[in-house]
């Protein structure tokens, strides 16, 4: 999963090239300087991250492919692009010379990376029936073993997971659900699409 942070482009440095070498920029929090990314063109990132969010990040940023050869991205000024991963964020600069002299450097924007996990099944239903005082309730019912069907409500902001009844304690109103509030699913690989495309880590059904 890639997301792309609501942030301004902003021009971090505008001089001779020495000068920005020494400088220190403060990014989030963070300390950083042009040696920490400068040999880290963007095309490395394709080393770390999926395809299909190298994807989305040139396409959000709207950089261009200037040199297909060796992959070469840039900036709207034309500037080579250059990234710096810190965790799972992505922290993308334009760096070059513009004029003769002249160096720019821009914080481009800053992206947010997380990997989907695949869902372990065995591991998903233990981690539900040993959590005694989780919200998230599991159930396996006989009458439903040859149709596997399994039943999502969504509950005070909460996942509750059944393969047919409603969980204990919890009455079905009509009034207080709508029908877009609940989800069938036939398979365990239909439930596993469902958490992904709604960002749900089914590491949080754990204590």
């Amino acid at each position: 999963m890639i997301k792309k942070f609501e942030i301004s482009r902003q021009k971090l440095f505008d001089g001779a090239e020495e000068k920005c070498l020494e400088e220190i920029f403060e990014i989030r929090h963070q300390k950083i300087r042009l040696t920490d990314f400068y040999n880290n063109p963007l095309r490395d990132l394709k080393k770390e991250i999926d395809e299909e969010s190298f994807n989305t990040i040139v396409k959000g940023s709207k950089f261009s492919l200037t040199n297909s050869f060796i992959e070469k991205y840039t900036s709207e000024d034309g500037l080579e692009v250059n990234y710096l991963k810190n965790n799972n964020f992505i922290n993308l600069f334009s760096y070059g010379e513009y004029q003769a002299g002249r160096y720019l450097l821009f914080l481009e924007n800053i992206w947010l990376y997380s990997v989907k996990k695949k869902m372990d099944k065995e591991k998903f239903i233990s981690k539900i029936q040993s959590n005694k005082s989780c919200h998230y309730i599991y159930q396996e019912n006989e009458r439903n073993k040859n149709t596997g069907l399994i039943k999502v409500w969504l509950y005070n902001g909460k996942i509750i997971l059944t393969w047919e009844e409603c969980p204990p304690g919890l009455i079905y109103d009509e009034s207080t659900y709508t029908k877009d509030e609940l989800h069938n699913f036939n398979s365990f690989e239909e439930l596993e699409a469902f958490f992904n495309d709604h960002n749900i880590l089914y590491e949080n059904f754990s204590s």
